[in-house]
């Protein structure tokens, strides 16, 4: 990642950390009305995602390009394939609710599938959870 690509990744996670600071409260009320365990989890994993953020905002250049290159962040696309059939890839990108576009498979952070990837690492296998039925993937590149 070049420095002026850098520059605008760290400008990106920055508005992030102050878009959850402020609206978390909000976000969630929106998105989880109720106090149950859905919200509570996924308070859990904002509070986790905002210490991911605030742990690669300290990296140099060269570090924080790596990262972003490995874990998925909000805005990153992930390419994963399913482990059942090598040949099946699916790439998505992680977004913000109101950025949602099924089509381009772009996928809110609080979606099964979203809320799965998201701090995932090249590499990475895991069961993915979902409506239908659960799938073993493993994560194959990220990008921001």
């Amino acid at each position: 990642m070049n420095r002026s690509a850098l520059t605008g990744a760290r400008g990106h996670l920055i508005d992030q950390l102050l878009y959850f600071d402020e609206q978390l409260p909000t976000f969630l009320d929106t998105y989880y009305p109720e106090p149950n365990k859905a919200r509570s989890t996924m308070y859990t994993k904002i509070e986790e995602y905002v210490e991911v953020l605030e742990r690669m905002l300290v990296l140099n250049d060269d570090e924080l390009g790596r990262q972003l290159s490995e874990v998925a962040v909000i805005g990153s696309s992930i390419n994963v394939c399913y482990e059942d059939d090598e040949q099946s890839v699916e790439c998505y990108t992680i977004v913000f609710p109101t950025e949602v576009d099924l089509e381009q498979n772009r996928i809110s952070l609080f979606s099964p599938i979203g809320s799965q990837l998201l701090m995932r690492t090249n590499g990475e296998s895991f069961l993915l959870e979902a409506p239908a039925a659960n799938y073993r993937i493993r994560v194959l590149e990220t990008k921001l």
